[in-house]
């Protein structure tokens, strides 16, 4: 079993104007797909978990044929869940994409993160399955391998928890010093190393710890 951790940047002049949307746009820090129905190959749907302003992604979303439903639910001030139902006759290049990965031999392990117009996937599945879905990706996508090895990961596992920004904020200050004692870096310090505000930097850093420590001790529990 092989494991496959990849980075695409789709043309956002081929694919439906939604999914630039969600993976670049000043009102989304970060898409999450949590998971999607292909039954009905015409007519996928998917949902996705949406850090990011509702109100502005409301505003810019285009009216399209390729949307036959959508259903968004606020959670928070800066966070949503988006319920996307697509009707690929009209988009066939999406239709290929989801014929690929739901290639027999391949699972998609969730979920696929979308973020400053990159979509970040992990696939495991056999070596031949794995290579046979790389060759069929169409043109429009532009994939980097980021890594491919044997599979060792568990979904059970506290950092699979995490979503992609908190589990860079923590490695960064792991690299820092940060969890070091005495500590060697500040909350401006991994700041830095991951581009964003102090402030933001804390907020990550607090919600991977509060799940991180929930997770661990969850066995723990009377």
């Amino acid at each position: 079993m092989k494991h496959l951790r990849m980075t695409n940047r789709p043309d956002v002049d081929v694919v439906p104007p939604i999914f630039g949307l969600i993976a670049d746009s000043e009102h989304v820090r970060e898409a999450r797909l949590l998971g999607w129905n292909t039954s009905n190959v015409e007519r996928p749907t998917a949902l996705f978990a949406v850090d990011g302003d509702l109100a502005g992604f409301r505003t810019d979303i285009e009216p399209s044929p390729t949307i036959a439903e959508m259903d968004v639910t606020p959670v928070a001030d800066d966070r949503f869940y988006l319920l996307l139902t697509l009707d690929t006759s009209t988009a066939s290049p999406v239709r290929h994409l989801f014929d690929i990965l739901t290639t027999d031999g391949i699972v998609v392990v969730k979920p696929v993160v979308y973020r400053d117009g990159a979509v970040h996937a992990n696939v495991v599945g056999d070596a031949s399955a794995l290579q046979s879905a790389m060759d069929r990706l169409p043109a429009f996508v532009d994939v980097a391998v980021d890594e491919i090895g044997a599979y060792d990961g568990s979904p059970d596992a506290p950092a699979a928890q995490l979503s992609d920004r908190q589990r860079e904020a923590v490695l960064a200050a792991m690299e820092l010093g940060y969890y070091d004692t005495p500590r060697k870096a500040t909350h401006d310090e991994v700041a830095d190393a991951i581009g964003v505000a102090p402030s933001t930097a804390s907020e990550h850093l607090q919600k991977a710890e509060s799940k991180l420590v929930r997770a661990t001790m969850a066995a723990y529990r009377d």
